[in-house]
C-alpha cells in the first residue's frame, strides 16, 4: 500500500510540473482578454481529443473505459472563514458523475477529482482551484469497474460570472492521456 501511495504521489508531482509547463506555453500565445467560446456538441461522441467541447448535462465517454458528466453548476454565497488563500470573487458548486466502464490500473481504481485530475479556468482564462466549503456531501471515491460515483466540489473563481472551463486530464498506467473539455454555463 505504501509503494502504491509513493507511486501515486510521484506521478502527481510529474503531472503538476507538466501542467505548469503547458500553462506557461499557452499564456505566451494568448492575451488576458481572450474569452472562452463553446462549440456545440450533442454529448454522445467518444474521444480523447480536446477539440470536442461538452456542456452541462453532456457526457464525455471514452469507449470501453469511462464516462464523465457535469450534472450542474450552482453559485453559492457560502464562504469558509478559515480559508487562507485569496478570497474568490465567486464560488460555484460543481456536481458531476463518473462511471468506470472498464478502466483497470495497477495503481488505483478509477478516480476523478476537480482538484487533482482537472484544470479549471474562469471566463478570462485565470487558473482556478477548488474551494473548501462545508456544505459538500458527495465526495470522489476510487471506483472499480462497473462502479458509478456522484461527487461535488466547489471552485473559487477570480472573476465572477461564467462560463467555467474544466479540462479533465486522465492518464492510464502507460502514461497515455485522455483529455475532455467542458464549458459550463451557470
Amino acid at each position: 500500500m505504501k509503494k502504491a501511495l509513493i507511486v501515486i504521489l510521484a506521478l502527481s508531482v510529474c503531472f503538476v510540473f507538466a501542467a505548469c509547463d503547458d500553462n506557461s506555453a499557452d499564456s505566451s500565445e494568448s492575451t488576458s482578454n481572450d474569452t472562452i467560446t463553446q462549440e456545440q456538441t450533442d454529448g454522445t461522441e467518444s474521444s480523447t481529443d480536446t477539440g470536442i467541447v461538452y456542456g452541462t448535462g453532456d457526457t464525455w465517454e471514452v469507449d470501453g473505459l469511462f464516462s464523465i458528466t457535469i450534472n450542474s453548476a450552482t453559485p453559492t454565497d457560502e464562504r469558509n472563514e478559515f480559508y487562507d488563500g485569496e478570497e474568490p470573487a465567486e464560488v460555484v458548486l460543481i456536481d458531476y458523475t463518473y462511471k468506470n466502464i472498464g478502466w483497470e490500473s495497477d495503481i488505483m481504481d478509477f478516480y476523478v477529482s476537480l482538484d487533482s485530475t482537472a484544470k479549471l479556468m474562469d471566463s478570462e482564462g485565470n487558473m482556478l482551484q477548488t474551494y473548501p466549503v462545508g456544505s459538500l456531501t458527495k465526495y470522489s471515491q476510487e471506483t472499480p469497474v462497473g462502479g458509478i460515483c456522484n461527487s461535488e466540489e466547489a471552485v473559487g473563481l477570480k472573476v465572477a460570472g461564467g462560463p467555467l472551463k474544466i479540462i479533465f486530464e486522465l492518464y492510464n498506467d502507460e502514461g497515455d492521456p485522455y483529455k475532455g473539455t467542458f464549458i459550463i454555463e451557470y
